[in-house]
């Protein structure tokens, strides 16, 4: 089962993991009351929603209205956007990529991250596979502080309890929901901690 975005988040902030202010939009008219600047976020189930078009920034109402009208029905990459995820913009001082993947064939949950943030995972672990932090859990032992500060080290997380934090939580999800794949792509470094962007 895939979910979108906003459902994912939910998840996320009920686990304790950090995420901006939102709410769901499903009409050009509901952008009235939203701060600004604002994020608005095509919820389709499928990754590369930028590149397709599917995020705008908005600086006033006019533009959100604009930009709601013309997301809302469109189609990004083969699904139509049937509601938007207007989210307050966070100052970002630098994204990575983090991620737990269960590998069926080890038996194991990995850690795999990137201090490349916000970009196709995919395409770094071809272009630049140096850049790809993988660790791979002992069941037994489930997520040791070395480990997570071997993660912190290499994708240059400064506050090692935020990150831990992070990652213990992504831990419970994964095995509470029988996941696959617990996401953060990208997690962003700020001024007032990690904070999970998408």
């Amino acid at each position: 089962m895939r979910l979108y975005e906003f459902q994912a988040k939910r998840l996320f902030a009920d686990a304790g993991i950090p995420v901006p202010a939102s709410r769901l939009i499903v009409s050009p008219d509901q952008v009235a009351g939203l701060s600004f600047p604002a994020v608005l976020k095509a919820q389709v189930p499928v990754g590369g929603r930028g590149k397709a078009g599917g995020i705008r920034l908005a600086t006033d109402r006019g533009q959100a209205e604009t930009a709601a009208e013309e997301l809302l029905g469109s189609d990004i990459r083969g699904y139509t956007a049937g509601a938007l995820l207007a989210e307050e913009v966070a100052q970002v001082q630098r994204e990575v990529y983090l991620a737990l993947v269960l590998d069926k064939g080890a038996g194991r949950v990995t850690i795999v991250g990137s201090a490349e943030g916000g970009v196709d995972i995919e395409e770094v672990a071809q272009t630049a596979p140096d850049k790809i932090v993988s660790r791979a859990l002992d069941p037994f032992l489930g997520l040791p502080p070395f480990t997570v500060r071997s993660v912190a080290k290499e994708l240059g997380i400064q506050d090692m309890a935020e990150l831990d934090a992070v990652l213990r939580a992504m831990y419970d999800l994964l095995r509470a929901n029988d996941a696959i794949l617990v996401e953060i792509n990208p997690l962003a470094v700020t001024a007032r901690g990690l904070l999970a962007l998408d």
